[in-house]
């Protein structure tokens, strides 16, 4: 599916051209801001080591910079616990969209729906990836210029943050046939995966160092192969800028699954006023879809 993807062209922005992330154990990733990571098993893991600071089964957390030989051999998760965490992740709802009420406030989103498309969003956000819905992503890595170069931490300054071998290995083993490129394994400095946007609404602050505080903010840093679609969206006028943000903000959180233990005190997510609660199993319009 990603392999397709990453072969299509788009005659009005010949500049975007997404890749996949080939690891080099031959799978291809789809998780993690470089596309490091290639299950959900792993991922899962991975945060609990790295950023919980758990010893899990094959995955050891961060060593501590001040004494980075100390080990441990004791685990704080079991792989029973592990397979259980994983499946309750996958188990969770997809995020929605929520429409609002009033007529008036929905043709302004839908309006938006369009201009998101017209403007280029869609080619990387796509909305409908294979058999998945609503996801808005294409799964890819894409070139977001030089000022976004970095390799995928939350903080670039962080002291605690461990060394790690450079994200772009090539496989200089083998020479090329037929002067094909040599094999790239990872991502680039200034390539990021397309981060799904289902979810949004619920999801501030935005980019892969969280310094977007606002969708605006985070559309302003689209440079390198996003960089027509961001002249697009400033050549916007006020309004449609509105309409825009209408149809971004609409892509909400889920509700809390019925088959999932509660959280203790934690209430349900509600409506916010003027607006409805729309499922991705009874929507009133498939905005992935016949209206994009």
């Amino acid at each position: 599916m990603l392999e397709a993807q990453e072969k299509k062209t788009f005659s009005e922005f010949p500049e975007i051209h997404g890749r996949v992330s080939r690891l080099k154990n031959g799978t291809i990733g789809r998780f993690g801001w470089k596309g490091q990571i290639a299950t959900l098993d792993d991922f899962v893991r991975t945060a609990c080591a790295a950023e919980l600071g758990l010893e899990a089964p094959g995955h050891h957390q961060s060593p501590d910079p001040s004494s980075p030989k100390d080990t441990t051999t004791d685990l704080d998760l079991t792989e029973d616990d592990c397979r259980a965490l994983v499946a309750y992740v996958a188990s969770l709802p997809a995020p929605v969209l929520r429409q609002p009420l009033r007529l008036s406030e929905s043709n302004r989103m839908f309006a938006g729906g369009a201009i998101y498309k017209n403007i280029g969003c869609a080619i990387c956000h796509t909305p409908t990836l294979g058999p998945v819905a609503g996801l808005y992503s294409d799964l890819l890595l894409h070139d977001l210029g030089p000022a976004n170069s970095g390799e995928g931490y939350y903080s670039s300054d962080d002291p605690g943050t461990p060394p790690t071998p450079p994200q772009l290995l090539v496989d200089g083993t083998k020479k090329p046939a037929g002067g094909e490129k040599p094999q790239v394994f990872g991502a680039l400095s200034r390539e990021w995966r397309t981060p799904p946007l289902w979810g949004l609404h619920d999801s501030a602050p935005y980019m892969h160092d969280g310094k977007a505080l606002s969708l605006e903010g985070a559309i302003a840093r689209h440079e390198g192969e996003a960089q027509a679609v961001k002249n697009r969206f400033d050549a916007l006028s006020g309004e449609q800028k509105i309409q825009l943000r209408k149809f971004l903000m609409s892509l909400t959180a889920p509700p809390e699954a019925e088959h999932l233990p509660a959280i203790p005190n934690r209430s349900r997510p509600s409506s916010a006023p003027g607006e409805a609660k729309v499922t991705q199993s009874n929507p009133p319009r498939q905005l992935g879809q016949s209206s994009l």
